[in-house]
């Protein structure tokens, strides 16, 4: 049985909060995304910075996992929450005027 791409792909959004704003948070989650293979974007949000990422759900743990271990030193991150969200192909970015990162997989 061959997987269609869409099968084969999940979506995640996770809301990180604590002080992440103004510590470069986002640009580590930029590289940490693409080192993983995961499409997506990243912007500020007011309760934190929002992190949209699709690819395998291998990659997806592996990312989630890594995003804490990994995060730069002075980032402290207080609560991740994450919820599945739906796959958008290509990753096309939402019509909003405050994404800062946002790249293909």
């Amino acid at each position: 049985m061959t997987l269609l791409r869409s099968e084969m792909v999940e979506a995640r959004r996770l809301l990180v909060r604590g002080q992440v704003q103004g510590v470069g948070f986002r640009p580590f989650v930029y590289r940490l995304a693409r080192q993983c293979r995961l499409g997506g974007r990243v912007y500020n949000d007011p309760s934190g910075v929002c992190i949209e990422v699709e690819g395998e759900p291998a990659n997806l743990a592996s990312f989630q996992a890594r995003l804490l271990g990994e995060a730069p030193a002075p980032a402290r991150i207080a609560a991740i929450s994450s919820r599945f969200g739906p796959y958008s192909p290509g990753g096309r970015p939402p019509a909003r005027r405050h994404i800062r990162l946002s790249w293909p997989r």
